[in-house]
């Protein structure tokens, strides 16, 4: 399979600084969210309509309410994704290689994944778990979508994104980049009414993200939403105002917490970080800002934080509630989230120098010997 890349009007640089600071703001909102294992809930029960807010379990939790959201740091990641995956393709001057996109793709998430796995597996013995995980499967069950890893998840939804570009760049060639959006829109709209047939009518949900509303076929269009404002950059435009940004955004809040329109809150979410992306890979980078260039940093390694944070949360969690050290969860919350913090940095930034680097540096090294004919002089 053959595709001519879009052409660019100028040239651009592939890394874009800016995106890691996204990165890093994303991946804190997710460990904040999972920091809230602490309180023994991360939502709040449905009134009639609205989110009951005289139904928490713990009334400090109303303190940290805002950090119920963090779960968004997961569109913004698939928005940012489909961004960079769809970019490289259009900076790209060589023709699509669907073989050499799957070799990248793999060494760049495989590596760093199995490791994680491995060592989690240790705590959820099932076989079956395992292979599907593995084979980023898992998220098609209800029994393993969670399990090992509660946020592995999106590591199989993101997998499946990959599968399905190729599929994307031959309805693009067909029908446009916009048609093939709206290829997606209809695909999701379609995937979310069967779900709704088959749960009788019933539109609830019991958190903001839950298997059923998190399956492929639904939010495959927020991925390519990336693409699409990727398409845009790369010819100077825009795809949104900056108004944008908080319009959508706030309607993903209010979404959020309306019972009827939680299912939509997910792809307004990814809207305003389209939008915001926009805005951001158009602002200049200082170097001489420090704050930034850490955050940065966290954002490079994001991938490895985001495999290894969670467990490690849950484990420090309960050990401090076991212990009952604390009579505050405020208190408790603090802690579990800096004494979580240490390991997790270690091991992330140990899972990117050794196995995530050293797994994309072994993948070319290979694919140059394997597939790359040596020039003749």
């Amino acid at each position: 399979m053959s595709i001519a890349p879009h052409q660019l009007n100028e040239a651009k640089t592939r890394h874009l600084p800016q995106l890691d600071l996204l990165r890093a703001w994303a991946i804190i909102a997710v460990v904040l969210y999972h920091g809230l294992h602490v309180f023994g809930a991360d939502h709040l029960l449905w009134g009639n309509t609205f989110r009951d807010f005289t139904a928490a379990r713990d009334n400090n939790f109303l303190y940290f309410y805002p950090f119920t959201l963090g779960w968004a740091g997961v569109p913004l990641f698939f928005v940012l994704s489909g961004f960079v995956i769809h970019l490289s393709f259009l900076q790209s001057e060589r023709k699509f290689d669907v073989l050499h996109f799957y070799w990248r793709r793999f060494w760049r998430v495989y590596p760093a994944y199995v490791v994680a796995l491995i060592v989690f597996a240790f705590w959820d013995r099932g076989v079956i778990s395992f292979v599907l995980h593995a084979l980023f499967l898992h998220n098609v069950s209800n029994q393993t979508f969670f399990s090992i890893n509660s946020s592995f998840w999106s590591i199989a939804v993101e997998m499946q994104f990959y599968a399905l570009y190729p599929v994307l760049l031959v309805l693009r060639h067909r029908f446009g980049i916009h048609g093939a959006f709206w290829c997606t829109v209809i695909i999701s709209l379609l995937s979310r009414l069967v779900i709704i047939k088959f749960s009788a009518g019933s539109l609830d949900t019991t958190t903001a993200i839950t298997q059923k509303w998190a399956l492929t076929p639904i939010v495959w269009m927020d991925w390519v939403l990336g693409a699409l404002v990727a398409e845009y950059f790369v010819q100077n435009k825009r795809l949104f105002g900056r108004p944008w940004i908080f319009i959508a955004l706030v309607a993903a809040v209010i979404a959020t917490q309306t019972r009827y329109l939680v299912i939509i809150s997910f792809s307004l979410f990814s809207i305003g970080f389209a939008a915001l992306i926009e805005e951001v890979i158009r602002l200049p980078r200082n170097d001489a800002k420090s704050r930034t260039r850490i955050l940065e940093s966290v954002g490079v390694f994001s991938y490895s934080i985001y495999l290894w944070h969670q467990p490690i949360i849950k484990a420090v969690g309960n050990y401090f509630n076991d212990v009952e050290l604390f009579s505050s969860t405020i208190t408790m919350y603090l802690v579990v989230l800096i004494a979580a913090l240490i390991p997790t940095l270690c091991l992330a930034y140990l899972s990117f120098v050794y196995v995530e680097k050293a797994g994309q540096s072994l993948g070319n090294r290979l694919w140059k010997k394997l597939f790359e004919k040596p020039v003749v002089k």
